[in-house]
């Protein structure tokens, strides 16, 4: 059972279909997403792939998220996304306050943002009409706030069908978060490559060599965190069995993502994803006043 404003949204739903000429069943299938819709269907959607999964053309459905943003039900945001591992680095409200650089701890690489291939604009229900876990990210599990609120989920490896989450997902060996002033514990089993950590709000990172004979006992790794970054103990450590100890000394929350990967990943430098996103930042950019469309192109 959703918690909907009914009246708010039958007034705002009014004013949506008077705004213009709509197609048949835009508007009801637009209705029925927002009634009927999961928290993750409703939080970041992309117009071109509602247009698509619903048969609409994509014009109509920009026009239709755009007015929905400007009657109140939704809210526009741009959001900076890493285009190799797809995970959401900074997400703004206007296209003017977007950052210029772009660091991914992750992928570990850093650069100038580029629109075309950094820009993806998403419309999530406001909390005014529906309230969703994503609008509290602090309520979220661990793993809620990694794998729905930071990463999107279209990424492929280059020339597969397999979804770059499915394969990280499967190189997690620790997930967790990290309160200020307390020292968090993780155990696993590392398999030669490297090991490398990332809090995937800050994009703090660290990464040392899994390299050497395996070890029979576990090994103890201290890691410290002052809430910019983190600074491990040792320079590299053994496969085997390993006891993470990390010391959060900052005044917020942090979070960690652990990651070891294997040596056919490094011997490729790292596994980048290949983002299908269908991006809808230049077709939004000059709609944004409402004007009739003006459709610039879509770049796939």
């Amino acid at each position: 059972m959703t918690n909907i404003k009914e009246r708010l949204l039958e007034s705002k739903m009014t004013e949506i279909e008077q705004a213009r000429i709509w197609s048949p069943r835009v508007i009801s299938r637009f209705e029925t997403l927002v009634r009927s819709g999961d928290d993750l269907s409703l939080y970041r959607i992309n117009p071109l792939a509602f247009a698509r999964d619903r048969a609409i053309s994509e014009a109509e459905s920009i026009d239709l998220f755009l007015y929905a943003t400007r009657s109140g039900l939704f809210e526009m945001s741009w959001d900076v996304v890493c285009p190799q591992s797809g995970m959401v680095l900074d997400s703004f409200g206007a296209l003017r306050t977007l950052k210029t650089h772009y660091v991914c701890g992750l992928c570990d690489v850093s650069g100038e943002t580029d629109l075309d291939d950094f820009i993806e604009v998403t419309f999530t229900v406001s909390p005014q009409l529906r309230r969703l876990p994503f609008h509290d990210p602090d309520s979220l599990s661990v793993e809620d706030y990694h794998w729905k609120l930071r990463f999107l989920s279209d990424g492929r490896l280059p020339g597969q069908q397999v979804r770059f989450l499915d394969f990280l997902q499967g190189l997690v060996r620790g997930l967790a978060f990290l309160p200020p002033g307390a020292t968090t514990t993780l155990r696993s089993d590392l398999g030669p490559g490297a090991l490398s950590g990332v809090n995937v709000q800050t994009q703090a990172a660290f990464a040392v060599p899994v390299l050497g004979e395996p070890a029979a006992t576990p090994t103890h790794l201290r890691v410290r965190y002052d809430g910019q970054r983190f600074s491990p103990s040792v320079s590299a450590v053994p496969p085997g069995p390993i006891v993470i100890d990390v010391e959060n000394s900052g005044t917020a929350r942090g979070s960690l993502l652990l990651i070891n990967w294997p040596p056919e990943v490094l011997a490729h430098g790292q596994a980048c994803a290949r983002l299908r996103a269908v991006h809808v930042w230049r077709d939004v950019a000059c709609q944004t006043d409402f004007p009739a469309p003006v459709p610039l192109g879509t770049r796939r």
